[in-house]
């Protein structure tokens, strides 16, 4: 219980406490609020007793996206990446929704790319999982928003997405 929510959130909406819930939970809960007063916090971790200890966090950072780029100089390799961080996601589930994609951009060096894109307040949380992978995807590895845009940008095809799920 304490792994599975660590790193979600906590919203308060006119003092309605809702805990444990994901993203795009916690977005929608945000947009039917509508002008309601709310505080938004991530659980950081969780105590043995059951504490929460919370990181305030405004709507907007919960808005923007992150990403994390993975870039092979060959299709194969990525491909590999690609089922390889699939199958991870699978036995061991991301801590937040992460849409995954498979993409050819030819004016990047290397041009194969795995891409994760999650919500910038996950940043920590996606590092953390994917740290805890026993692999290495990429012969480089990249991320930041920054990077996302120009990432995206730059793609001319992609060939697979796929969202990979937290654990409900």
């Amino acid at each position: 219980m304490r792994q599975v929510i660590a790193s979600q959130f906590v919203l308060v909406i006119n003092s309605e406490r809702h805990e444990g819930l994901a993203v795009d939970e916690a977005l929608a809960l945000i947009e039917k609020a509508d002008g309601e007063a709310l505080e938004l916090y991530r659980i950081h971790r969780v105590a043995e007793n059951g504490r929460l200890e919370l990181v305030g966090i405004s709507v907007e950072a919960l808005k923007k996206r992150d990403c994390m780029v993975f870039m092979r100089q060959q299709r194969d390799a990525a491909e590999a990446d690609y089922q390889a961080l699939s199958s991870y996601a699978e036995d061991t589930p991301p801590p937040c929704k992460i849409e995954m994609q498979l993409a050819h951009a030819p004016t990047l060096q290397p041009q194969h790319l795995v891409l994760l894109i999650f919500p910038t307040a996950c940043q920590t949380a996606v590092g953390s999982w994917l740290a805890a992978a026993d692999f290495e995807p990429g012969d480089t590895a990249d991320g930041s928003p920054a990077v996302l845009e120009a990432v995206e940008s730059a793609i001319k095809q992609i060939m697979l997405t796929k969202y990979l799920q937290p654990q409900n």
